[in-house]
C-alpha cells in the first residue's frame, strides 16, 4: 500500500525513493505494521537505544474510520500500558 502511494509527502527527504521495491523497503524499516505484541517488542528496543518519542500514524490512505478506532484502542489498551 505505501508504494501504490509512494512517498507521504513531496519533501526531498523522500525524492531519492525510485520505484515500488526502495518505497517498501523504506516503509519496513520505518513503519510498525502489525500487532499490539510485535509493536511493544519493537518499541522496546528503541526504548533500548534512547528513542523517547515515536510519531503515531493510524490513519492510512484508506483505511476506514472503525479500523483506525480500533488500532487507536489496541495501541491504548495493550502498547501504551507496557510504557509507563
Amino acid at each position: 500500500m505505501y508504494a501504490r502511494f509512494e512517498a507521504p509527502d513531496n519533501t526531498d527527504a523522500y525524492r531519492h525513493l525510485k520505484g515500488a521495491g526502495e518505497l517498501a523497503e523504506t516503509a519496513q524499516g520505518s513503519y510498525l505494521f502489525t500487532d499490539p505484541a510485535t509493536a511493544v517488542a519493537a518499541l522496546k528496543e528503541l526504548e533500548a537505544h534512547g528513542v523517547t518519542y515515536v510519531i503515531l500514524r493510524m490513519q492510512w490512505y484508506a483505511l476506514e474510520q472503525e479500523r483506525v478506532l480500533a488500532t487507536l484502542a489496541a495501541f491504548r489498551d495493550h502498547v501504551l500500558p507496557r510504557f509507563r
